[in-house]
């Protein structure tokens, strides 16, 4: 098994975490984040809900803790990462 399937599932951004580091950006293989443009959150990430395939790989990678899937846990996204 080299996937992980989910359904409907997409990442959130806490915009009062993120550092605007990036990391996301430059990991996300469907390019679902980017560096928001908007005020106030400006300089912080944002996911294309149209793009995110929930992987979690934006969420294992934040250094901030700034991204979630809601409904999974760090310790179940890592697990699934873990099992490809």
């Amino acid at each position: 098994r080299k996937t992980i399937s989910m359904s409907g599932t997409v990442a959130h951004v806490n915009l009062n975490s993120c550092s605007g580091c990036g990391v996301c950006v430059v990991l996300c293989p469907y390019s679902a984040p980017s560096m928001s443009v908007k005020v106030p959150s400006a300089g912080k990430a944002e996911i294309n809900p149209a793009l995110c395939k929930g992987c979690g790989l934006c969420v294992a990678s934040c250094r901030s803790g700034a991204l979630n899937l809601r409904g999974f846990g760090e310790d179940q996204i890592m697990a699934m990462i873990n099992e490809i």
